[in-house]
Formats: C-alpha cells, sequence, structure tokens
C-alpha cells in the first residue's frame, strides 16, 4: 500500500543522505524536495498521497488527507508557512529512509561500462542542500491508531545538476588551484 513515483529535476534540501541524522529520538537519512506551487510535479506528489489515502481507508481516504494537511501528521508543508525564504512558493516534501533499512542509492547522472548508474561518494561534493536531482520515493498512508498520517521514504537519489547551494557557497572544487606537480625535494617540509 505506497505509491513508488520519481521526482524529476527537483530542488533538494536538508540533506542527510551520506551519514542519518537523529531527530527527536530518531535516527534516520532524511532528504527534502521543493516543489513549486501549482507545478505537475506537486500534483504529481498530492496524486499519489490521496491514492495512497483512498487505498487505505476506502470512502474516507480524501477526507482524511484533508484532515492532515498543513499538520504534522503529513510528509508535505507549506513552505509559505516557514520562515526561510528559498522555501517561499514552494510545497516541501520531507523523505525518511530508517538506518534498518540501510542507506538510500545515491548515484551520479552518467552510466558505467556496464550500462549501470554509476554511484557516487560523499568526496565528489555532487550532492548538497540546494542541488538539482530526481529521486524515487514511495507515498504511504501510516494507518496507527496513535499516529495515523502520510508519510515519504527515500529509496534513491540521482545528481542532475548544479544549483547555488543553499548556506552559501559553492559545491567542493578544485577551482583556482594549479597542478604542482610532484618534486622530490617537496618531501622536506621545513
Amino acid at each position: 500500500m505506497t505509491q513508488k513515483i520519481t521526482l524529476k529535476n527537483v530542488r533538494i534540501n536538508q540533506v542527510h543522505v551520506w551519514e542519518p541524522q537523529e531527530y527527536m529520538g530518531k535516527v534516520a537519512y532524511k532528504c527534502q524536495y521543493l516543489l513549486p506551487k501549482g507545478s505537475d510535479l506537486l500534483k504529481q506528489v498530492q496524486d499519489a498521497m490521496l491514492a495512497d489515502c483512498e487505498e487505505v481507508w476506502p470512502k474516507k481516504g480524501k477526507a482524511r488527507l484533508a484532515s492532515f494537511t498543513g499538520k504534522t501528521e503529513t510528509c508535505l508543508r507549506d513552505g509559505d508557512l516557514i520562515e526561510w525564504e528559498p522555501l517561499h512558493g514552494h510545497m516541501v516534501l520531507t523523505a525518511n529512509r530508517d538506518v534498518d533499512k540501510g542507506a538510500p542509492k545515491i548515484f551520479n547522472r552518467n552510466r558505467d561500462e556496464n550500462g549501470h548508474l554509476e554511484q557516487l561518494k560523499p568526496s565528489e561534493g555532487k550532492i548538497y542542500s540546494g542541488v538539482i536531482a530526481n529521486s524515487t520515493v514511495e507515498i504511504w498512508a501510516q494507518e496507527n491508531p496513535k499516529y495515523p498520517g502520510i508519510r515519504c521514504t527515500l529509496i534513491n537519489l540521482q545528481f542532475v545538476k548544479h544549483a547555488p547551494a543553499f548556506g552559501g557557497g559553492e559545491p567542493a572544487s578544485d577551482t583556482g588551484l594549479d597542478d604542482l606537480g610532484y618534486d622530490d625535494d617537496d618531501d622536506d617540509l621545513s
């Protein structure tokens, strides 16, 4: 009872995909997606949320979804209500992945010689808050009497292209440095 969807060319934020983070006593991998209001991307997510609610709560799905909207019971929040300007004009989808499910797979945009997408390493500096990415997530309705809601699970992430990083600075690179070559005399640093 999940709706698996792929988000294409979406800006990401709060990227904790290499190392899990603790939040309110729970350790998980996390990523936020900025979905422009009125976009096809947002409609895709909203349709998946409604479809799963209707599966879990037949004949009550639409009402249940409406009861969760704008509250902590949903993985989709209005960025205009968050006091950080880059989120304004967007709905913010938050996806988590429990550590017991393992880390999400993180890919480059290229395929290797065997036709598989190349997996990225943190040291490559391609995944950061602000980058444009593709990602597969699962939207699911949680039918728990104590904590019902709409949740989102992070499956994978793929680098698409660089964009200005949130928080300033640019992605790590060798910009501004020259190849100094190797000199045997360099071993003596005195």
